[in-house]
């Protein structure tokens, strides 16, 4: 699935190709890697939103969305996001301000990457507990839902199990129309219901497990499973999964 803007309408078999760039770097240095990045011609470009670099709080990590505000400056074509966004220590409210501000600084340029989060350093930053997988998903979903009202409507007041808004206004409202586009990661049959419903990308690591213990034929038919599974969801959600 692929959102109306801000990509223009692809070629019938054209492949667009993007850069991951970790939040490693802020100022100067940071700048220079995305110039570089549109640069290089790619189409888009992404960035980590965690707190640290996978359990090693030594190595230099700056905040994504601050991040993509000087992506947003120093560049005119290429598109980005955070890949993805989750719920362990990001409220739909406030990232929904963020998002707002960087679509009208980035003149229509951003895709919201969200994702249910997983467990370890992130879940539990902000005092949490850590929650089940089942829980996780429930979180996820009430998280993809009201971002999408408070990315969609001028005031939108919500209340569920893990998250809530209180007459939030959203003025002037987001650059793009109806909203930034959204890439929700999402392997599971669970998830694929989310993307059929909120998701004009769909986001996927390939196939579950450790590559290296996959042959290649493995591979594929796991893709295609979940290709399946995502048709599937579309079909009853109304929705045409093809690109």
């Amino acid at each position: 699935m692929r959102p109306k803007v801000p990509w223009p309408e692809p070629l019938r078999g054209e492949v667009r190709l993007g850069v991951l760039i970790l939040p490693e770097q802020c100022g100067p240095g940071g700048r220079a890697i995305w110039c570089l990045a549109e640069q290089a011609g790619f189409a888009h470009a992404w960035t980590f939103d965690h707190l640290r670099w996978r359990g090693r709080p030594e190595i230099p990590w700056f905040d994504a969305i601050v991040a993509l505000a000087e992506a947003a400056v120093v560049t005119s074509t290429i598109s980005f996001g955070p890949l993805v966004t989750t719920p362990n220590f990001r409220h739909p409210v406030t990232l929904a301000k963020q998002v707002m501000t960087l679509d009208h600084v980035s003149g229509g340029r951003l895709v919201l990457g969200l994702g249910a989060g997983a467990a370890g350093d992130d879940s539990l930053a902000v005092g949490g507990r850590e929650l089940s997988a089942a829980d996780r998903a429930c979180r996820f979903e009430e998280f993809t839902e009201l971002t999408d009202r408070l990315l969609r409507e001028r005031l939108t007041t919500y209340r569920g199990q893990y998250f809530a808004a209180a007459a939030v206004s959203m003025v002037p409202g987001c650059l793009q129309s109806p909203r930034p586009p959204l890439a929700i990661a999402a392997p599971g049959q669970r998830g694929m219901k989310l993307v059929a419903r909120y998701a004009d990308i769909w986001v996927s690591n390939g196939p579950a497990g450790d590559p290296g213990e996959l042959t290649e034929r493995q591979a594929y038919a796991d893709m295609a499973r979940q290709l399946d599974q995502l048709a599937k969801a579309c079909a009853v959600a109304g929705r045409d999964s093809r690109p």
